[in-house]
């Protein structure tokens, strides 16, 4: 019964995703970004859907792409906390899965670990998921092994979230170099896992066929039906 649940909840979300819109968008050039969670460098991110829940922005820098994401709504600050922000790459081969970096990335151990713990009342749990992140989940990107990556590596992706006064902030350096150089334009995906649509793919099975929904950059999200929170944006680029 929970299975039948879990597919029926996984499908009404794949449905609303693939209704989602791909907008073709140009990256402007933000030179000197930090990663350290702060988006006072960013120019204005883009509210998701008008919803005034949650915004973003993407641009390049040099041999690299930048990420920004700013969440207000409570409730999808715990699920971004809980299940990550998705950066992700759609594939053109059907043989091949999207590309995926996850952060924050409490795995089952840390949470596990945290529900067996006394909870203090004035913690706010946010900030602990997110510093007990052990890595970024990473899955399918070029030079970039699959799994759970180091927060202090050498393939140069980089991704810092924060809990402050205006919400969960969350900014993140990838290579250039780690994307498809052979798929042009690139769709890309940016989005709040809520823990269905973006799982991890266990390491003896097979990666999962391409998935036709995704994310995007500066450009409101799709329009969608009214009591539905918009969790994932689609964005056609070339990236130079």
């Amino acid at each position: 019964m929970r299975l039948y649940l879990i597919s029926i909840v996984t499908f009404f979300i794949t449905s609303a995703a693939f209704a989602q819109k791909v907008q073709k968008v140009t990256l402007e050039t933000l030179d000197g970004v930090d990663i350290d969670g702060n988006l006072d460098e960013w120019p204005a991110l883009v509210d998701v859907g008008g919803e005034g829940l949650w915004s973003y922005q993407l641009v390049k820098s040099g041999d690299d792409i930048h990420l920004a994401v700013r969440v207000s709504d409570p409730l999808l600050q715990q699920m971004a906390a809980r299940n990550g922000i998705v950066f992700s790459v759609v594939s053109q081969k059907k043989s091949k899965g999207d590309a995926q970096l996850i952060f924050p990335f409490p795995d089952g151990e840390v949470k596990r670990a945290m529900r067996n713990e006394d909870v203090d009342p004035n913690r706010d749990n946010k900030e602990a998921l997110i510093e007990r992140s052990r890595g970024y989940y990473v899955q399918g990107f070029l030079h970039v092994p699959n799994g759970l990556l180091s927060l202090q590596n050498n393939y140069g992706v980089q991704v810092k979230a924060k809990v402050l006064a205006d919400g969960l902030t969350y900014e993140a350096r990838i290579p250039k170099r780690a994307l498809e150089e052979n798929e042009k334009p690139l769709v890309l995906k940016i989005g709040i896992n809520d823990g269905f649509s973006f799982l991890p793919v266990a390491k003896n099975r097979p990666m999962p066929a391409r998935s036709n929904y995704g994310y995007g950059y500066a450009r409101p999200a799709a329009t969608k039906s009214k009591n539905k929170q918009t969790l994932v944006v689609l964005l056609e680029t070339t990236i130079h």
